[in-house]
């Protein structure tokens, strides 16, 4: 899975249409808005060995400098971070390519894929996983699959640069990049045709209303509009564990995924659905990744209080605790489910105790 390194970050706006350069660059105030253009490699050539694919992010495209100020105060590395934008009038290639499949430039687009051009931390099947998990926005499945076209960001310090600089300057800041990505696309759904915001390694989709309701939301309450970076999902875990062997059921994972994008493990709850309100389970998911935010350093071993089980009655007594419940903190190298990185790995001390065979796996059926 690509790291961040040549870009940073990502932000896609999906179009149901073609688009041009120039539209997207009116949109920014054009030639007075101190962009620069880049006219690209052609597609076709006489190298054999310079096979490109429509997608990856040799073409024409426009440069976008950082702004001196930001909402929270002067833009770290303005002089030297960007924004390149491009238009690719294709669908979004989710399947991210082949290795050994040189037919269709499957082989290049795998290639341009490693190399971050579709977003550090992004994921073959992520806008499948942002369709099937996009609990917000309900028509994502009739409306998503429209799409025939993109407009990417993909921010970078990389133009312009000496070779001894470092690829992430020292006052690099993660949440001043995504901030500024947003903003543009916030732009780009004034285009004809745009359909939604998607975010390739957070796995979302957010239709334009919903989309600039949240931003207000987050301005609102003065903290980071994390929705739109980062999904919280559900995987039901019986189809995988019945298929193993394993004879129990009710037992789900969800976490969190994007958070990467600010240099944060993501988090992740293994936890009984028949036991736990599944949006106190999506609050404290939320919640934990404002905490690593603001500088928890998460610990094996460390007990974080969660909410109480799902119908816990006052005086339930011992069966039925009406006190928020201890979830165990364990440091994983890598989560229970794709893509992989790194999480923080929370368990209920209710009394019950996960299959070892489901933290095992990456990959629960996302299925019920």
């Amino acid at each position: 899975m690509p790291l961040k390194g040549l870009f940073t970050q990502s932000a896609a706006v999906l179009l149901d249409r073609p688009a041009s350069l120039d539209a997207v660059a009116d949109l920014l105030g054009g030639d007075d808005a101190g962009l620069t253009r880049v006219a690209g490699d052609p597609l076709d050539g006489d190298d054999p060995g310079l096979v490109r694919h429509p997608a990856d992010a040799y073409g024409p495209r426009l440069f976008v400098p950082f702004p001196p100020k930001h909402p929270n105060g002067d833009m770290p590395s303005a002089d030297r971070g960007v924004a390149a934008v491009d238009v690719v009038n294709v669908p979004w290639p989710d399947g991210m390519g082949d290795p050994e499949d040189a037919t269709d430039g499957q082989m290049a687009l795998f290639a341009a894929w490693a190399g971050g051009q579709f977003g550090p931390g992004a994921f073959p099947d992520n806008l499948a996983s942002a369709v099937d998990q996009a609990w917000h926005w309900p028509e994502a499945a009739e409306v998503v699959p429209r799409h025939r076209a993109f407009v990417r960001i993909l921010t970078t310090y990389a133009v312009g640069s000496d070779v001894e600089d470092p690829a992430l300057p020292d006052d690099y800041s993660p949440l001043h990049e995504l901030t500024f990505a947003t903003f543009l696309a916030d732009r780009f759904l004034d285009l004809p045709g745009a359909l939604c915001y998607f975010n390739p390694t957070g796995c979302t989709v957010w239709p334009k209303e919903t989309f600039r309701e949240t931003i207000a939301f987050h301005q609102t309450h003065r903290v980071p509009p994390l929705p739109l970076w980062g999904n919280v999902r559900l995987m039901k875990a019986d189809a995988f564990l019945a298929e193993s062997g394993v004879d129990e059921t009710g037992w789900s994972v969800m976490d969190t995924v994007g958070n990467g994008q600010l240099d944060l493990p993501d988090v992740e709850l293994i936890l009984r659905t028949d036991k736990w309100d599944l949006n106190d389970a999506d609050g404290l998911l939320r919640n934990l990744s404002l905490e690593l935010l603001n500088g928890w350093p998460a610990k094996t071993g460390d007990v974080v209080p969660g909410p109480a089980p799902a119908g816990a009655v006052p005086g339930g007594g011992a069966a039925n605790p009406e006190q928020d419940v201890p979830w165990r903190v364990t440091r994983c190298e890598d989560g229970v489910s794709a893509p992989p990185r790194p999480t923080v790995r929370l368990i209920a001390q209710d009394g019950t105790e996960p299959p070892a065979e489901l933290l095992r796996v990456r990959h629960p059926r996302r299925d019920g």
